[in-house]
């Protein structure tokens, strides 16, 4: 995958805007890297759901320079192909959710070829292979994700040799052909009476 610098944002969130998914951490990782100097641009696409966090993002952003503010984008929800477009223009997919399991985000952002940064919850681990694809740190660790971001952020080649091994992966492991072959084998397994 070629062409990234021609990618309209730096990172990309996608998500229902809860805080146990990580937004909040995001939001603080983008000024992280903004009070050291590096402007990106970042594209938020989900709702806020009515547990506070909502009020905890503005409140957050209302401490921050207004150059700041503007460089996130917030879409609201998207579906299906607008989901999918507006993700694919971003050059890396950050996801530090304290709560999901197996999070499908993750894979939606492989498939578009986007490396992905991820806390180590649930499966995490098993989507995102940590220095092939994408970069897995520690849950809650703020500055691991900060430094994550950083480095992804400085480093284009990275991103392009992680966004081809993120497609990679995606094909070999959750494409629709991948899955029904798995279905076929499972089927299989199960009318032979193995286990």
């Amino acid at each position: 995958l070629n062409g990234n610098a021609k990618k309209e944002y730096d990172f990309g969130y996608l998500s229902n805007l809860v805080q146990g998914k990580g937004i909040v951490d995001f939001i603080t990782s983008l000024h992280d890297l903004y009070k050291g100097g590096k402007r990106s641009k970042s594209l938020v696409v989900g709702g806020y759901r009515s547990d506070g966090t909502e009020e905890a993002v503005k409140s957050y952003l209302a401490k921050c320079p207004r150059d700041f503010i503007d460089s996130i984008e917030f879409s609201g929800p998207l579906y299906g192909d607008d989901k999918a477009i507006q993700i694919s223009k971003c050059k890396i997919f950050i996801f530090p959710t304290y709560i999901d399991t197996f999070p499908l985000v993750l894979i939606e952002a492989l498939g578009l070829s986007l490396p992905c940064i991820t806390y180590n919850e649930g499966a995490t681990s098993e989507i995102v292979d940590d220095e092939l694809n994408g970069k897995v740190v520690g849950k809650g660790d703020k500055a691991a994700l900060s430094q994550a971001m950083l480095n992804y952020f400085q480093n284009e080649e990275i991103i392009n040799k992680h966004a081809n091994n993120a497609r990679e992966k995606y094909e070999n492991n959750y494409s629709i052909t991948q899955f029904e072959g798995s279905l076929i084998n499972i089927i299989e397994q199960c009318i032979s009476g193995n286990d």
